[in-house]
């Protein structure tokens, strides 16, 4: 892959030209100026692992289908869940590994008929056991929209979408998940349009802060 290649060869180039540092406390060479000693130490070369490399591709192509569907980091992701899977007190959830959604898998492109490289068709679930990671269905949409639309909507729209009297939306920005190392996989299984259906995959051990928006009575 070209972005690996590239750090190999800058690592060989940082290799073959090893840089110096000085130190001045002791030495084999004596500063005419100045009087001061000091020595010469290499300086530790720093590699890029191939976790971080993969992270900068990860992340290129998260960025990439966000710029899809235009959204920006400021938008929202919400869902609608019962009260006993969100931590009420401290204000977050968590995903899990059995979402049931069909998804387009962007990080592992396939071509097409067309010699077209675009996104593998793959169920949620199988995404998240692979990549051990949590995951979550999501609704992203525009903050106005959310709150225009949702939460002071006078139609049945909030409790059609309840399966108990004890539920309540939440809601966090793009930019938070994206800053927890979420992952963004488009939901073409979903057929509600309210915003761009999403699942999102996130680090088993993250737990997302979230503003939560009790249904209205």
């Amino acid at each position: 892959m070209p972005i690996i290649k590239n750090c190999l060869s800058l690592i060989g180039n940082a290799l073959r030209n090893e840089t110096t540092s000085y130190s001045l406390t002791k030495t084999e060479q004596v500063g005419k100026m100045l009087n001061r000693k000091i020595i010469s130490t290499p300086t530790p070369v720093k590699l890029l692992s191939y976790r971080n490399a993969d992270l900068i591709k990860e992340k290129h192509t998260t960025e990439k289908v966000l710029s899809i569907f235009n959204i920006k980091r400021d938008f929202v992701a919400v869902r609608i869940q019962s009260n006993q899977f969100t931590d009420l007190k401290n204000k977050t959830i968590q995903g899990h590994k059995d979402t049931v959604a069909k998804v387009m898998d962007w990080y592992n492109p396939q071509k097409n008929a067309f010699g077209i490289m675009m996104g593998t068709p793959r169920q949620s679930a199988d995404i998240a056991k692979e990549e051990s990671r949590n995951a979550l269905n999501v609704m992203i949409m525009e903050k106005n929209t959310f709150n225009e639309k949702i939460l002071n909507s006078n139609d049945n729209l909030q409790k059609s979408y309840s399966k108990t009297e004890e539920s309540s939306w939440v809601s966090a920005s793009v930019g938070s998940l994206l800053d927890k190392g979420a992952k963004v996989y488009p939901d073409i299984s979903c057929s509600l349009r309210l915003g761009e259906p999403f699942i999102i995959t996130l680090p088993e051990t993250v737990r997302l802060d979230v503003d939560i928006h009790p249904l209205k009575k």
